[in-house]
């Protein structure tokens, strides 16, 4: 009795217009991986080996996610966590020294342009439209990095300047 036809066991007809089926076992340059190996299907198995910096965008993420620390009450937690974030990491992961960099001269910005529109008249009215922009801006920051992008604010002071930056 034959087995059902599956992607692995069909025939190639050299007529169609379709590729035959790649190989997934196959290595580099043709060779086949071993069963014993670390190379799996999977790109993304856990197999204890440490992330390289090229591939995680976890800490570069949480420069900017450490603001929210200024939410939960913290007093200056929107400076102080991006801040804490970026000085232990950014010797090691240039990526997370620019998030860090990014992400501090963005809050120390925003504090400024907030403290500057509470103490005049107009701010009043302008305070919820620095609010929404804030969070527009801090998302786009965020999920780029996520994504291992670099995101450039728009309208902010570069107090911190690093190798990195776009504006050295």
């Amino acid at each position: 009795m034959s087995q059902p036809p599956t992607p692995d066991n069909q025939p190639h007809d050299a007529g169609s217009d379709m590729p035959p089926p790649a190989d997934d076992h196959a290595g580099p340059a043709g060779s086949s991986a071993s069963a014993g190996s670390n190379a799996s299907a999977n790109p993304n198995a856990n197999t204890g080996a440490k992330p390289t910096a090229e591939g995680d965008h976890n800490w570069p993420m949480f420069c900017h996610l450490a603001a929210l620390s200024g939410a939960i009450g913290l007093p200056a937690g929107n400076i102080l966590g991006p801040l804490i974030v970026w000085q232990m990491k950014k010797k090691e992961d240039p990526e997370v020294d620019y998030h860090g960099a990014e992400a501090l001269n963005f809050n120390i910005s925003y504090m400024i342009y907030t403290l500057g529109l509470i103490v005049t008249i107009i701010g009043i009215i302008a305070l919820p439209l620095l609010a929404i922009a804030y969070i527009y801006y801090f998302i786009m920051g965020t999920m780029a990095a996520a994504k291992g992008e670099r995101y450039v604010f728009p309208y902010i002071f570069r107090f911190v300047k690093t190798e990195q930056s776009p504006y050295v």
